[in-house]
């Protein structure tokens, strides 16, 4: 609202608030698909759902009682430390298991396969991915940080992210290639038969069979607390986002109330967990990742927007970081 007004604000904070819905039904719809390991029963039919719903009733259990904050500081660094040395490690035993430069080439022909429209597409659904600031921003409250401590993160997250996502791309092509169709068309098992478990395909074409068995495992371990813990983070962003729209009045005043005992949002916590289970029984992950894709490309353009007319508006503000290499116009 201080950079544009209360309309506009309202447009960003539903886009968030559907993408927070869409976070926690990704996530825990993939999870039973990453316990496939563990028994092929669980990624499938009414087993899939079963899953699905313990982790969403788990997250809005662990957000109502507030399983959040300070204390759970350490936590999140093992689960962030873990999870980056999976990607390296598939990164590195891919790149001698099965990486090929004529793989990751052999069905590419510029502006014919991938489609311009597919490259759109590709270009939305990256820029998304890489979009975790209002992530990020729902703990600031909870973490003990120092203003030039922004810098630091932002600076570290836009050389390591990159990277590793261009590297895991890398390898997820060459070890489930881009392949011509029985009907036509160019296909690859990331978007069929493995959309909702890639990286766990990916590892699982792996060579010899015993990486590729020792892999797995270790993704199973890494992986499924990740995403219970990305839909638990998407909870408390969605429950504290409720709060402050309902005190906003953008919703009903009763949907931000709070529990006497706790000081949580129940109400939004409980109606967010309803609807992400509603979105998990179509199970269409293309559908919810195009809508995702829509919704937080719409919410960070108007974020960036409202950075830049607030540096028009408000040029003195305290701003702990600054992009480099900027370019004075106008004044």
């Amino acid at each position: 609202p201080i950079s544009f007004n209360e309309f506009v604000s309202f447009i960003a904070g539903w886009a968030i608030l559907i993408d927070y819905l869409i976070v926690i039904a990704l996530a825990a719809i993939t999870v039973p698909h990453y316990l496939t390991p563990v028994s092929d029963s669980l990624n499938g039919g009414h087993s899939e759902l079963v899953v699905a719903g313990i982790v969403i009733a788990l997250v809005a259990a662990l957000n109502i009682i507030g399983f959040t904050g300070r204390s759970r500081q350490r936590l999140l660094a093992i689960l962030a430390l873990a999870d980056l040395m999976l990607l390296l490690t598939i990164i590195v035993v891919g790149a001698f298991s099965v990486f090929s430069w004529h793989g990751l080439t052999a069905q590419i022909h510029l502006f014919h396969s991938p489609s311009i429209r597919d490259i759109i597409y590709a270009i939305v659904i990256a820029s998304t991915a890489f979009a975790g600031i209002e992530a990020a921003s729902d703990l600031a409250g909870d973490v003990d940080w120092e203003p030039r401590d922004l810098k630091r993160v932002l600076g570290a997250g836009a050389a390591i992210v990159p990277l590793l996502y261009a590297g895991i791309a890398a390898i997820a092509l060459t070890a489930l290639p881009v392949v011509v169709g029985p009907h036509g068309g160019h296909h690859t098992a990331l978007a069929g038969s493995h959309i909702k478990e890639p990286v766990l395909g990916v590892v699982s074409a792996f060579t010899p069979h015993w990486i590729s068995e020792v892999m797995r495992w270790a993704v199973v371990a890494v992986a499924v607390p990740v995403l219970f813990w990305a839909a638990n983070t998407s909870m408390l962003g969605l429950s504290r986002h409720v709060y402050v729209l309902a005190t906003n009045r953008q919703i009903p005043s009763w949907l931000g109330k709070l529990s006497p005992q706790r000081r949580t949002p129940y109400v939004a916590i409980l109606g967010a967990a309803v609807l992400s289970f509603g979105l998990v029984i179509p199970g269409d992950i293309r559908f919810l990742a195009g809508i995702f894709a829509f919704g937080a490309t719409l919410a960070v353009a108007i974020a960036h927007f409202s950075i830049l007319r607030l540096r028009v508006i408000e040029p003195d503000r305290e701003r702990p970081f600054k992009i480099p290499f900027g370019v004075r116009f106008r004044g």
